[in-house]
């Protein structure tokens, strides 16, 4: 295995040149382990330049998707980051691993802060962690409010995802009113499934004190903190945490009365009509 060998397989797996891939592999089966200085092989090229029919040559001549480059990244990764979902799917089915052996970005991180919901989906399909925090944003649901992703964070938060995970004290609601203001649609979401308007982060900030006075958000956020919530929201909040979904966020606005009544029993929280 050459420089001048490794670099023309690099090229290769970035055009799809798929007769030139074979021809080199089958010369020397190793050399699809060879990397560029950042450490990215020809099988994460392919991946992040959305080169489907290389990856699945590279995959099915041998070439590992466990492989890292320097920062810890995996072909998966790579794919992810481009939102090429199809090679997500290639890649899962060919044995990736979905969550890394230690606390650095995921690949649901990426797909995450890069706004694919079809990579998400297929992420949580293949059981990748929805708790994994990295040390840059958080977990992959601060990742979709830190980039302002909306339709992410509804499938994570439909997935269970914890909605007021800290970083850095920081819950997903903060990075939403912080860094996207104007987007209602986001902030609506994380309230709707239980996003507390009263935690602080390191600072002794809460949500609305993070949030722009001029706008919609920050008048949301006051009112909220002093309008606690009801206890057919919790109620509703507890189901919808419980795995109900759909079904709490479509039935719970319509026929329940107010006077609803929470009881602890060997910790779960039934909710009945008195």
């Amino acid at each position: 295995m050459t420089d001048e060998s490794v670099r023309s397989l690099l090229i290769a797996a970035r055009t799809s040149d798929l007769e030139t891939i074979e021809s080199l592999i089958r010369r020397d089966p190793s050399i699809h382990i060879g990397s560029d200085y950042d450490g990215r092989t020809a099988l994460h090229t392919a991946a992040s330049y959305g080169n489907c029919d290389a990856v699945r040559l590279l995959l099915d001549l041998g070439a590992s998707p466990h492989t890292r480059t320097i920062d810890g990244a995996t072909a998966l990764n790579s794919a992810c980051s481009a939102g090429h979902d199809q090679i997500v799917r290639l890649l899962l089915e060919g044995g990736a691993q979905v969550n890394p052996s230690c606390q650095i970005t995921s690949a649901l991180h990426e797909a995450a802060a890069c706004g694919s919901t079809e990579c998400c989906t297929l992420l949580v399909a293949f059981g990748s962690k929805l708790e994994m925090s990295d040390c840059n944003y958080g977990t992959p649901l601060h990742c979709a409010c830190y980039f302002g992703h909306a339709a992410v964070a509804k499938v994570l938060l439909d997935a269970g995802a914890n909605v007021n995970a800290r970083m850095n004290h920081r819950t997903p609601l903060h990075y939403a009113v912080e860094r996207h203001s104007s987007n209602e649609t986001l902030t609506l979401l994380l309230l709707a499934y239980g996003a507390s308007p009263w935690i602080e982060n390191n600072a002794g900030r809460r949500p609305a004190e993070v949030s722009p006075e001029n706008t919609v958000t920050y008048r949301i956020l006051r009112w909220l903190e002093g309008h606690p919530r009801s206890l057919q929201e919790w109620c509703r909040l507890t189901l919808l945490s419980a795995g109900c979904g759909r079904f709490v966020m479509t039935v719970a606005p319509v026929g329940m009365r107010r006077f609803l009544s929470c009881a602890e029993i060997m910790g779960d929280t039934v909710c009945s009509r008195r």
